[in-house]
C-alpha cells in the first residue's frame, strides 16, 4: 500500500460523513416543516379540548373526559401554554421532543458502540418512521412516551457504569422518574424499567456490590412520579372520575377486542408490524446489524438490554388488541437505534470511495422512499401527501388540499372546519356549545367550551358499563348549563369503542330525554356532510 493512503482513506470517509450528516439535516429539516402543517385528526381534538380545559382551571376526567391517561393531557396543556392554542403549538413540541433524541441516541451510541455517529443515523430514522405515520398517527400518546422511554435508557446506563455510587444512585431515580413518565402516557411502556433494573443490579453485582440501593432508587424514581401525577390529579378533585375511568370503563372497554387464546397470534403480528410494517429502513438496518461484524464488544449486551424493553413495549401493543399505527410509536423509536447502528455498519463500509458514498446515499434513499400507504389517509401515499403539502407551501393555501390531506374515515375536515366557522361567527365567544357525536375536535376548532364534561358521547352510547348514570349526567350538564348551539353528528360508528353498529343520530331516538330537550329548545339552523347545527330558540 502506498506511503500515505489510510490518512487519504480517513480524510476522504470524514468528508463522506459530513456529507452523510448534512443531508441528514437537510432532510429533517425539511420533515419538520411538513410536520408542522399536519392537522388535527380525532385524537388530537380530544386531547386539545381537554388541555383547553385546564388551561381554564379544571381537571382531566373531571371537566374534560377520555379514557387515555394523564401524560398526554399534560403535554396539550403545556403545549398551549407555552405557544399558545392550535395544533401548531403541539406541533412545535413535538419537534422538540424529537430533537432531543438526537443527543440521546448519540449517548447511548457513544457508550455502547465507543462512537456517537451512529446514533445520528438512528435519530434520522427514527424520525423519519414518525413522520411517515402523518397527521392522525402522530402527536399521540406513544410518540412522546418513545422520547421518555429512550432517555430512561441513558439514565440506566449510566447507572449501569458510572464511576460514583452517588451518580449512579441518581440515575437510577432519573431512569425510574422517566419510565413513571412513559407510562403515565400508555402504561404497558413503563414496564420496560423491570428489565433496566435488572440490568443495573447485575452491573452491582459484576462489582461486588449490593443489588438493593439501586433498585430500591429506580423504584423510588417511579413510585414519585406516579405520587406526584395521583396528588395533582387528587388535589384537582379529579380523584373518583379518575378512579372510575380506570377501574370501571377501561377494562370493559379493553375486553371489547380482547381475546387471551389470541394473545400469542397477537404478539406475533405485533412484532412482524414493528419491524416490517412501516419503513424499510427497520428491517434494512437490522439484517445489516445481524449479518455485519460487531461495532464493539459491547453491542451484543446492549442487544439484550434494549430487545427486553422491546419486547414489553409489543407485548403491550399485543394485550390492547388493536394494532393502530400510532401504538407503535415509541417501538419504532426504540427500534430505530439498532437499525441505524446496522446501516451504519454499510456505510463504513460503502464511505472510503467516492462511488461507495454515491451509492450508500442513494441506497439510504431507495429505502426510504417506498413508505408504506396507510389506508385510513385515503388512496394517495407517503410521498404523493408530502407533494401536496409541498405544493402548499410553494404557494397559496388551497383549502381543498387542506381538506383532502386532514380527511379521514368518518372524519371530514372540511365540515368541520365550515362548521366551526359558522359557529365561531354566531355563537357568543363565552357561550358553550354540546356536540352529540364523536367531533371534539369542533370545539377546539371553533373557540368554545363545551356545555359538558362528556366532550363526546361514547358513555352515554355503551352497550356496557353506567350508560344511564352517563346519560342522566349530561343531561343535568345540558339543563344546567344551555348551550348555545347543538351539533349532530351522522354516520359516526365506532363499533370497536361503543360496542354497537348504530350512529350517534339513530341512537339519539333512543334517549329520549335528550331527544325532547333538543326539540322542545332548538331548531336547525345548518348543516354540510354529516353535521347538523341546531341553535337556542331565545
Amino acid at each position: 500500500m502506498a506511503p500515505g493512503l489510510p490518512a487519504q482513506h480517513e480524510r476522504m470517509s470524514s468528508g463522506a460523513d459530513r456529507l452523510l450528516f448534512v443531508l441528514l439535516g437537510v432532510a429533517a429539516c425539511a420533515g419538520c416543516v411538513l410536520l408542522f402543517g399536519y392537522e388535527y385528526g380525532r385524537d388530537q381534538g380530544i386531547y386539545a379540548t381537554v388541555a383547553a380545559a385546564m388551561a381554564r382551571g379544571g381537571a382531566p376526567y373531571l371537566d374534560a373526559w377520555d379514557f387515555k391517561p394523564p401524560g398526554i393531557f399534560v403535554v396539550y396543556a403545556a403545549a398551549r401554554g407555552v405557544f399558545g392554542p392550535g395544533m401548531g403549538a403541539v406541533r412545535l413540541l413535538e419537534m422538540a421532543v424529537y430533537a432531543s433524541q438526537l443527543p440521546a441516541f448519540m449517548s447511548l451510541s457513544r457508550h455502547w458502540l465507543g462512537d456517537p455517529r451512529p446514533g445520528v443515523l438512528a435519530a434520522f430514522v427514527a424520525f423519519y418512521a414518525q413522520l411517515q405515520l402523518e397527521y392522525w398517527d402522530t402527536a399521540q400518546p406513544e410518540s412522546f412516551a418513545g422520547a421518555a422511554v429512550v432517555w430512561a435508557l441513558v439514565c440506566a446506563v449510566r447507572a449501569e457504569d458510572a464511576a460514583s455510587a452517588a451518580v449512579r444512585l441518581r440515575a437510577c431515580l432519573a431512569a425510574g422518574l422517566l419510565y413513571a413518565a412513559a407510562g403515565l402516557f400508555k402504561p404497558h411502556l413503563g414496564v420496560g424499567l423491570a428489565v433496566s433494573a435488572w440490568v443495573i443490579c447485575s452491573a452491582a453485582r459484576r462489582r461486588g456490590a449490593s443489588p438493593w440501593a439501586p433498585l430500591l432508587a429506580c423504584s423510588a424514581g417511579a413510585v414519585l412520579g406516579l405520587l406526584a401525577c395521583a396528588a395533582w390529579l387528587m388535589a384537582a378533585g379529579a380523584g373518583p372520575a379518575t378512579l372510575e375511568t380506570f377501574a370501571v370503563f377501561l377494562p370493559a372497554y379493553h375486553a371489547l377486542r380482547f381475546e387471551l387464546a389470541r394473545l400469542p397470534t397477537f404478539a406475533v403480528r405485533a412484532f412482524f408490524d414493528a419491524a416490517f410494517g412501516y419503513t424499510a429502513l427497520l428491517p434494512a438496518g437490522l439484517l445489516a446489524l445481524a449479518l455485519l461484524p460487531p461495532l464493539s464488544t459491547r453491542e451484543r449486551r446492549s442487544l439484550g438490554h434494549l430487545g427486553g424493553v422491546l419486547v414489553l413495549q409489543l407485548l403491550g401493543v399485543a394485550y390492547q388488541g388493536r394494532f393502530y399505527p400510532y401504538h407503535f410509536a415509541a417501538s419504532l423509536t426504540l427500534l430505530a437505534l439498532p437499525a441505524g447502528w446496522g446501516l451504519w455498519k454499510v456505510w463504513l463500509r460503502a464511505r472510503p470511495a467516492p462511488l461507495g458514498v454515491a451509492a450508500g446515499l442513494l441506497a439510504l434513499a431507495l429505502l426510504a422512499w417506498p413508505a408504506p400507504e396507510i389506508p385510513s389517509y385515503g388512496a394517495a401515499g407517503f410521498w404523493q401527501r408530502v407533494g401536496l403539502r409541498g405544493r402548499m407551501l410553494a404557494g397559496a393555501v388551497d383549502p381543498r388540499a387542506v381538506n383532502l390531506l386532514h380527511t379521514a374515515g368518518d372524519v371530514h375536515y372540511g365540515a368541520n372546519r365550515r362548521v366551526a366557522d359558522w359557529l365561531a361567527t354566531r355563537t357568543d365567544p363565552d357561550a358553550p356549545i354540546y356536540v352529540w357525536g364523536f367531533e371534539p375536535m369542533l370545539y377546539e376548532m371553533a373557540g368554545r367550551r363545551p356545555a359538558s364534561r362528556w366532550i363526546y358521547n361514547v358513555p352515554q352510547r355503551l352497550e356496557w358499563s353506567h350508560r344511564e348514570r352517563a346519560r342522566a349526567e349530561l343531561m343535568q350538564d345540558l339543563e344546567g348549563q344551555p348551550p348555545a348551539a347543538v351539533v349532530l353528528l351522522r354516520n359516526d360508528v365506532r363499533a370497536g369503542v361503543t360496542g354497537s353498529l348504530r350512529d350517534s343520530a339513530t341512537e339519539l331516538g333512543s334517549f329520549g330525554e335528550l331527544s325532547a330537550w333538543l326539540a322542545d329548545g332548538y331548531e336547525k339552523a345548518f348543516s354540510i356532510e354529516d353535521l347538523e347545527v341546531y341553535l337556542r330558540r331565545d
